[in-house]
């Protein structure tokens, strides 16, 4: 009968720690440039300090398309202005990136515009650091779900060829020492 070898030789690990590098590396990315990723863990806007604002104007901004066969798109821009220290601040995004948050639905805009009557008070979260860096609603980013997931997933493959490389270089370095002391 056949006798099987162990099929597994001690590899160089070179590839696994390639591979961990580019995953790790990915997995970082991921977790600080994502859409809205940079902002929850740069700022940690859950512990921005809050101060009242007043909704100074509110209306409905509109893109027409170039061509026919385009919807026209709407946006809420609105104008909130703020105190803190004495300093007057104004706030003209709801949350971050809605500047370029366009929808083609005008009733979604215009029942949002409701919630923003000129003169309304509203709690207004601001940076410490620089109090004219604020932000009114927090969003829920499925974007930003969507690559925490994705750059948990390289982290774990990352650390996976990690510990494979490890256990490589530790059989290539035992196999090295075992053809040294044959030789002896």
């Amino acid at each position: 009968m056949f006798k099987i070898k162990n099929a597994r030789k001690a590899q160089s690990p070179a590839v696994g720690y390639f591979l961990c590098f580019i995953l790790l590396t990915f997995s970082a990315v991921l977790t600080y440039v994502s859409p809205h990723g940079y902002d929850y863990i740069r700022s940690n806007l859950y512990n921005w300090p809050t101060t009242t604002g007043i909704v100074q104007s509110a209306k409905i901004l509109t893109d027409k398309p170039e061509f026919h066969n385009e919807d026209t798109m709407y946006r809420l821009r609105v104008h909130i202005e703020y105190h803190v220290d004495g300093q007057s601040y104004h706030l003209y995004e709801l949350y971050s990136g809605q500047a370029n948050h366009w929808v083609n639905s005008y009733s979604t805009v215009r029942n949002e515009l409701e919630d923003y009557s000129v003169g309304k008070k509203l709690e207004v979260r601001y940076s410490q650091e620089n109090p004219g860096t604020s932000i009114l609603k927090i969003p829920f980013s499925f974007a930003s779900i969507v690559s925490s997931i994705l750059a948990l997933i390289c982290l774990f493959y990352g650390l996976r060829f990690l510990c494979e490389a490890i256990y490589n270089t530790y059989r290539c370095i035992n196999s090295y020492i075992k053809k040294f002391l044959k030789k002896s």
